[in-house]
């Protein structure tokens, strides 16, 4: 009992706090109000004490000015209570509405002055009369042809309005006013017993509708041009790639075949369906294209890869395997791959290698043999001279002899030779003029020879008439420039000039040519010979007598022929 004895005077307690608080409100609320400095604060603290007093919550406006500017909200408080159910205190909520009553301020405003809104307003009486127009719908009395209080609506309006007064609901509908539309709202005031017409200008609004809406046509139109030009360039690339001869696909980063060709389904003699979805692993060497896809999706693209793959239980040889990295329409990167299948190439490739070893072989052995010829010639030349008492005849052997040796000494070069086609002229003219020391018997130490060839390679036609004209020209020299034991020099100097062009020189610093001796007319077998082989060379020749005997000859290589 004195448990609850004390809970009984711990609520008359409590209830007394609470009287003496709502009285120490009501005496602040008199006297803000006998002080009349805050109105607004007053109906505030009222519905504070009414809440407070009767426990429910309670909704209203409040007027909050800061820095002079005022703002509404409609704010709802309720009592907040202890775990015993006593009020202890007010919470609440407040939203934002003074746009709305602003709104709401000019809409009143517009509805009590409607000469003062811009858009037209009218009330129409249920026999069609108009009972009023504000100055903005003069546009529509004008279109309908009727005045406020005289001529009625035109009929296809007055029923209009009856239908809305007759059903009670509102209605919309729109009007054309010469270069002008206007959205008409038919209200039902049927206590009043008339119609209310609110208009509003939306000629601007339609132009920008018409306008949009011709854009908006044009823009499709592009589109479906340009969807076709897409099409044809799709089904055009399409049959490109359908008729390609190189194989082409699709690779996603795992190595999985997501598209192909016809050239690539025909390649491994299986299936568009049963390819997509497989591993390219199981038709080309993994640890070649995997290092491969991994450097396109790292690079961005490789180019000619050659791959040997086994397909079809075939040995195959790809050449030109590339690929480039490209975006799905899904996002996924992938990377679309070419390759070319060269078995049949590289295997033709192979016997024509093969073919042409075997012609090399045999071109060797052809100047080999060419070149034994010669040499059993100029064997039997010497042998003859062995016979021959006359000097004169023996000069004529053994000259003729030498240029045998001139010639065979070419294809001993070429015989030797990596390359069948050209000759280093540097080493042919060393071996050719040493030989020719050693023929006439003169004496080295007395005579020095010197070579100067600049990395001259020239094919056999061009060749054996350049060896043909040294060997003549030296053969002068160690005859006729050093007489008598003289010493002195011989130089040959051979040059490759612009243009495919050759300049070879030939000089000595003896006794000299004879001037009285026209080079060009002489009688002498060996400068006939020079002359016939520089005009065989398509080239000029020149004497120089000023130091000793210079020929200086400029000729081009001679272009091999095919013979039929």
């Amino acid at each position: 009992m004195k448990d609850e004895d004390k809970t009984k005077e711990q609520l008359i307690n409590e209830l007394v706090e609470l009287r003496q608080r709502i009285t120490d409100l009501q005496t602040c609320l008199d006297s803000r109000t006998r002080a009349e400095e805050v109105p607004q604060e007053n109906n505030i603290l009222h519905a504070v004490i009414e809440i407070m007093t009767s426990g429910e919550a309670k909704t209203f406006e409040e007027v909050v000015t800061t820095l002079g500017k005022s703002r509404t909200y409609l704010t709802t408080k309720a009592p907040y209570r202890d775990h015993l159910g006593n009020i202890v205190g007010l919470i609440g909520i407040a939203r934002d509405i003074t746009k709305y009553k602003q709104a709401v301020e000019e809409i009143n405003r517009l509805a009590k002055f409607p000469n003062e809104n811009p858009n037209p307003v009218l009330r129409v009486a249920q026999d069609g009369t108009i009972l009023y127009a504000n100055m903005a719908a003069s546009p529509l009395l004008n279109v309908w042809r009727c005045q406020e209080g005289q001529q009625p609506l035109p009929d296809k309006w007055h029923k209009f309005a009856l239908e809305v007064f007759s059903s009670g609901v509102r209605k919309d509908t729109e009007v054309e006013c010469e270069d002008r539309t206007f959205a008409l709202t038919f209200v039902p005031v049927v206590d009043a017993g008339y119609v209310s017409v609110y208009g509003l200008d939306t000629t601007e609004r339609k132009r920008a509708e018409e306008k949009l809406r011709r854009l908006s046509e044009e823009l499709e139109s592009k589109v479906e041009e340009r969807t076709k030009e897409l099409r044809k360039e799709h089904d055009y690339t399409r049959h490109l790639i359908e008729s390609s001869p190189d194989f082409q696909m699709t690779l996603d980063k795992d190595g999985r075949i997501m598209g192909v060709n016809e050239a690539f389904e025909q390649q491994v003699g299986k299936g568009r369906e049963e390819l997509i979805g497989s591993s390219i692993y199981e038709y080309l060497p993994k640890k070649e294209t995997e290092k491969a896809i991994a450097e396109i999706f790292e690079k961005g693209k490789v180019r000619n890869i050659e791959l040997t793959a086994d397909i079809q239980g075939k040995g195959t040889i790809i050449s030109n395997f590339s690929g480039t990295v490209f975006t799905t329409p899904e996002g996924d990167l992938e990377i679309y791959t070419t390759g070319r299948d060269i078995t049949d190439r590289k295997q033709a490739e192979e016997q024509i290698k093969a073919s042409l070893r075997e012609k090399e072989i045999l071109l060797r052995e052809i100047h080999h043999r060419v070149k034994n010829n010669l040499q059993v010639i100029s064997s039997m030349l010497y042998l003859q001279s062995g016979y021959i008492e006359d000097k004169e005849v023996l000069r004529v052997f053994k000259k003729s002899q030498n240029r045998i040796k001139s010639m065979a000494l070419v294809h001993e070069e070429l015989y030797q030779s990596k390359d069948l086609e050209k000759i280093d002229m540097a080493g042919y003219i060393r071996k050719l003029v040493t030989g020719l020391i050693l023929s006439y018997e003169v004496n080295q130490d007395g005579i020095k020879l010197k070579i100067n060839v600049h990395n001259v390679l020239l094919c056999v036609n061009t060749a054996i008439p350049c060896g043909l004209i040294i060997n003549e020209l030296v053969s002068n020299s160690l005859k006729h420039a050093f007489p008598d034991g003289k010493e002195g020099e011989i130089l040959i100097e051979l040059r490759s000039d612009n243009d495919n062009k050759f300049t070879l020189i030939v000089s000595d610093n003896g006794v000299g040519f004879p001037k009285d001796l026209d080079f060009r007319n002489s009688e002498t077998m060996g400068l006939q010979l020079v002359i016939t082989l520089v005009k065989q060379l398509k080239g000029t020749i020149k004497l120089d007598r000023s130091a000793g005997t210079t020929f200086k000859i400029s000729f081009a290589e001679l272009n091999y022929k095919k013979r039929v």
